[in-house]
């Protein structure tokens, strides 16, 4: 990930649980191991789902590394939406789809029920 010169932070000290940095207008941290970001360093602390699982009941967000480098985990995701982070439960305010989990989501629900994609996002 890009950062900002202003605020120089090695990959190392990222993977310290609580290490605070910026990509570009993203505020970033490790939050227990979990990478999060709010824009502009503001709103909710958000993870980021980088897709679903083929199950339907499965979502993956990004881990910390203690080197600071990111890698995707595979955490559920109730029929409400929620994923589970360490044992707790996060609504959509809570993270972020990427392109590819919005693409997944619309192909399965218009194969169900085109009506309910609407209802969803």
């Amino acid at each position: 990930m890009r950062q900002l010169k202003l605020i120089p932070m090695s990959d190392g000290e990222k993977g310290k649980p609580g290490a605070q940095w910026w990509d570009g207008a993203y505020q970033c941290r490790n939050f227990e191991g979990y990478f999060q970001k709010r824009k502009q360093g503001r709103g909710p602390w958000k993870f980021d789902i980088e897709g679903v699982g083929f199950d339907g009941i499965s979502a993956y967000v990004y881990r910390v590394r203690e080197d600071g480098e990111l890698e995707e985990e595979k955490v559920p995701i109730d029929d409400q939406d929620r994923i589970t982070v360490n044992g707790r439960k996060y609504g959509s305010k809570n993270w972020e789809p990427c392109i590819e989990f919005f693409v997944q989501s619309v192909s399965k629900n218009l194969l169900r029920d085109p009506k309910a994609l609407f209802g969803r996002f």
